[in-house]
């Protein structure tokens, strides 16, 4: 579980939206930002049913969203995430 976190704070950088990064991985970056923003929230004690509930269902579209990704080396990666955030 903490590798599962390491790599979402890994991946987690305030981005902005893409124009000449790879547009899936921009997604998989947005997805992770809403996934920490939430998990954020309930570890600050808003950790009501309707919450959990709702990270469950982030973090199956974070999943989603970032499965082409799960293998993908971290100098590439962070090229990647300085190009989202360019953009």
């Amino acid at each position: 579980m903490r590798i599962f976190f390491g790599a979402i704070a890994v991946l987690t950088v305030s981005l902005s939206a893409c124009n000449s990064a790879n547009p899936k991985f921009c997604a998989c970056m947005e997805a992770g930002e809403k996934l920490d923003a939430k998990t954020t929230e309930i570890f600050n004690g808003q950790n009501s049913m309707e919450n959990k509930k709702e990270l469950v269902k982030i973090r199956k579209e974070q999943k989603e969203a970032c499965a082409d990704f799960v293998n993908v080396d971290g100098p590439t990666l962070r090229k990647w995430q300085e190009e989202c955030a360019a953009n």
